[in-house]
């Protein structure tokens, strides 16, 4: 397979505008994983309190397993920031990026892009706990808007 040099002249503005929509659509995933990730923390107190309290000496004894903190939230809306606020400044109607940044800005395929559809997956299909209707609302949204399966 021949690995070729691909350069594409996008319209800025139309890059803009896709790039932004991308970005809007990330961050109402990232809120709602935000919302779910506060109300697991909560959550995760209570139990573990509870655990704590009732089960030291007898989980110690049995081996059996504490509760467990939920997954950490990584808020990645600086790398859409940074994007928005190049091509904003660049001169000229036209941009030229390679295959990769195609890649990135247009298909929204960013490099970590993999690991926040499993965190959506995993909070929205109860690996975490369960959430209130709002959070629960903001994360079926999320899974909907990223053509996430179960």
């Amino acid at each position: 397979m021949y690995d070729y040099h691909v350069l594409v002249n996008l319209h800025k503005n139309h890059l803009i505008n896709t790039l932004q929509k991308n970005k809007d659509r990330y961050v109402n995933s990232i809120d709602a994983l935000k919302a779910a990730w506060r109300e697991s923390s909560e959550q995760y107190r209570r139990d573990y309190q509870e655990w704590e309290a009732k089960h030291v000496a007898e989980t110690l004894a049995k081996n059996e397993q504490k509760p467990q903190p939920p997954l950490e939230i990584h808020d990645r809306t600086e790398d859409y920031d940074l994007w928005l606020e190049m091509f904003n400044n660049t001169v000229g109607d036209y941009v030229e990026v390679n295959k990769e940044h195609f890649d990135m800005l247009w298909r929204d395929n960013w490099s970590w892009m993999g690991g926040h559809r499993q965190t959506i997956h995993r909070y929205a299909c109860g690996d975490i706990g369960s959430f209130s209707v709002s959070t629960t609302a903001l994360l079926a949204s999320s899974f909907t808007a990223y053509n996430i399966s179960v």
